[in-house]
């Protein structure tokens, strides 16, 4: 017998589907569903991964609606030792992502042992009952530089939003209106890339005022309106993370969902800084502590 007959799958004849590179990017872009899709189906949920699921999931479960937060999670170890595959299959199996032929994390995972199922199923049941699931994560450094905004970003990508500031403020007032799904809807594929252009969009001025026509009496009109209303936006401090992380989290819910946070290659953002390490530190205190527990950053 040769050691290669020893593995369920012969190394010689299989790739890894992501290199040996785990990425953080939830919700994942449609390009990277094949990665995605490979990973959950080589992932051996055992060992130090089973008991750092585990006891990530009890640990939020734990705190649910209590008022105090959830409390945050740093997952540490060497180089290359798997940290960020762990937060994306834990960010995977948050929301149970689906596929387009129906497949599920839950499902494509060859072995999830009981002490992860467990909590799994404790999670969808209070999914149920709260506003749902969110999931959101990406790498720090690859967007802004400022860690509120940065954050800020991740979250309003995850619900459907823009993720610079200004033009989630428009989405988020559409939504006031109640128009931003009939806005969405008419835009189609170009919503995302016509608000963020929105003073001069003839698209989008042409969408809204389909949707809300007592708004102005043109499309010149209604661009004047936005220009004075949603001037550029200060700076994101943690109080306005936390202010509109809330709100777009509702759209749609009258409940806060049940949120999963990951920031990936915190250590390497901010380096030796003090200041950065200060703002990330309030960053996690503030998201743990204000959000009846419902929010778990890792």
């Amino acid at each position: 017998m040769l050691n290669k007959d020893t593995f369920h799958t012969d190394p010689a004849q299989y790739q890894l589907a992501n290199q040996g590179v785990a990425k953080i990017s939830v919700p994942p872009a449609p390009e990277a569903m094949d990665t995605l899709r490979g990973e959950l189906s080589t992932f051996v949920c055992d060992g130090a991964y089973a008991d750092g699921l585990a006891r990530i999931l009890e640990g939020y479960l734990g705190s649910i609606g209590k008022g105090s937060g959830a409390p945050a999670v740093w997952i540490s170890g060497f180089y290359g030792s798997g940290k960020s595959h762990m937060a994306s299959m834990l960010a995977a199996l948050w929301s149970n992502l689906e596929f387009e032929d129906g497949a599920t994390a839950e499902g494509l995972i060859p072995h999830i042992p009981p002490e992860v199922a467990a909590p799994l199923k404790e999670l969808r049941i209070a999914a149920q009952r709260a506003g749902g699931v969110v999931a959101a994560g990406d790498t720090l450094g690859t967007g802004p530089s400022d860690p509120a905004e940065a954050t800020l970003g991740i979250i309003l990508r995850a619900v459907g939003l823009p993720s610079d500031l200004r033009a989630a403020q428009v989405a988020l007032w559409l939504d006031n209106l109640e128009v931003l799904e009939t806005v969405r809807a008419e835009l189609g594929e170009k919503f995302l890339s016509d608000i963020r252009n929105f003073i001069l969009s003839p698209r989008f001025a042409d969408a809204v005022l389909k949707a809300k026509p007592e708004l102005a009496s043109s499309p010149r009109e209604l661009r004047e309106l936005l220009k004075t209303q949603f001037p550029e936006p200060p700076p994101v401090t943690v109080d306005l993370l936390e202010t509109v992380a809330r709100q777009a989290l509702m759209l749609g819910r009258k409940e806060l969902p049940l949120t999963l946070v990951v920031l990936a290659e915190v250590q390497q953002f901010i380096r030796q800084d003090p200041s950065l390490t200060l703002k990330i530190q309030t960053i996690a205190e503030r998201l743990a502590g204000r959000f009846d527990g419902r929010l778990l950053l890792v």
